[in-house]
Formats: structure tokens, sequence, C-alpha cells
């Protein structure tokens, strides 16, 4: 895909269910990012920004019209990837966030973004004995803050699994996922309106690097 009009009219043609799903949600998802840098006092003007699985990349745009330096992204959806890549003023990587992060530049963002790419009920952390489990994802965030810039911040949001109406995990508090983020250094934000919601995004995680 060489341009937007033509990314455009194949997916009029292929109608991908998952991207015309993420469309559809664009304005919510502008305003779900836009919450938690109210909350947390962000001037994104001049910030060097990563986004770990952008989907249709409103987080992106975000960033863009407010100045931000640099803006990149990890993903390997091939329409979120192709689309993203063809706004022109972000640059992609096509690689897996769960083993491939050291191939990118170290501590290069001021501002890393995890939403919902990420799931404590998923394959990539959830395998037994839970020492592994743990030990696994203490790794992964050692990668994760390796990219950030001294006193950088990095948001995670995690997407639990759930039936529609309740979660696997009962209690996200006592949540091996939990228990590590705490453990190295993550602090629980508290509730942000228009961004978390029940039962997918129950809780978001805040690190400034460097900063005990």
């Amino acid at each position: 895909m060489t341009g937007m009009d033509q990314f455009r009219s194949y997916v009029k043609r292929v109608r991908p269910d998952q991207f015309l799903f993420y469309q559809s949600r664009s304005s919510e998802k502008r305003l779900e990012f836009q919450s938690v840098t109210g909350v947390l006092g962000v001037n994104l003007h001049g910030t060097r920004f990563l986004d770990i699985g952008p989907g249709y990349g409103d987080a992106l745009d975000v960033c863009s019209e407010n100045g931000a330096s640099r803006i990149e992204f990890v993903e390997t959806d091939p329409f979120f990837f192709t689309y993203n890549r063809l706004k022109g003023f972000a640059q992609g990587h096509e690689i897996d966030l769960k083993t491939e992060l050291p191939t990118l530049h170290p501590m290069q963002f001021d501002f890393i973004w995890v939403k919902g790419s990420i799931s404590p009920d998923n394959v990539i952390f959830r395998v037994n004995p839970e020492a592994v489990n743990r030990h696994l994802l203490t790794h992964w965030l050692s990668q994760l803050e390796k990219l950030s810039a001294p006193h950088g911040r990095i948001v995670i949001c995690p997407y639990w699994l759930h039936d529609g109406q309740k979660r696997r995990s009962d209690d996200v508090g006592r949540s091996f996922f939990t228990e590590t983020l705490l453990k190295s250094g993550y602090r629980v934000l508290p509730r942000i309106e228009n961004h978390n919601r029940e039962p997918e995004y129950p809780v978001t995680f805040h690190k400034i690097t460097g900063v005990p």
C-alpha cells in the first residue's frame, strides 16, 4: 500500500471486522487517551511517544495534533500497521511485542503507552507454575523499561478476559499481574472517568522510570 486512498478502497472491499470495529470507536478511544494524559498532567508537545499496540492509532493522532516530536508504534496486525504507517507522521515497527522489544533503540521515549495489547489472562504470561508467570512478566517489564528515557512515563492498562459480565480473574488486586507490577515500581492510578471500565479495563498502572 502506497497511499491512504488505496488503503481505504481495499478496506471498503474486504470489510475487515476488527479494523472497522476500532474505527467505529475512534472518538471513544481518543477520549480514553486524553483522559489519562489530563489526569497525569502530561504535556505532549515535544514528547517522544511509543504506543505498544495502537489499534486504529487514536493515541498517535492525539500526540501528533499536540506537537509530539517523535511518534512510534509497535503493531503486527496488517490493517492497523498499514493504516498508521500511511498517516505519515509515525514510524511503525512490525515486531512481536512479547519477544522483540529489545530490537528497538533503548532510552528513547518519554511516554510509553500500553493499552489493551497485553492481558493477564493471555498465554503470553499464563503458564504454570505461577513463579514462571511472574518471571516472564518481570522480564518483559524490564525490556519495556529499557526503552524509556530517564524519568519517562510508562502507562499500562491491561485487558482482562471476561464473558461479557464477569471477569475470569475475580480479584484484580491479588492477581499475579498486579502484584508483579507493584513490586516492579508501578502504582495503580485512581479510576479515570472515560478510560477505566468494567469488566475489561478496571485498572491502569503508571510508572516514572528512575523514580522510587
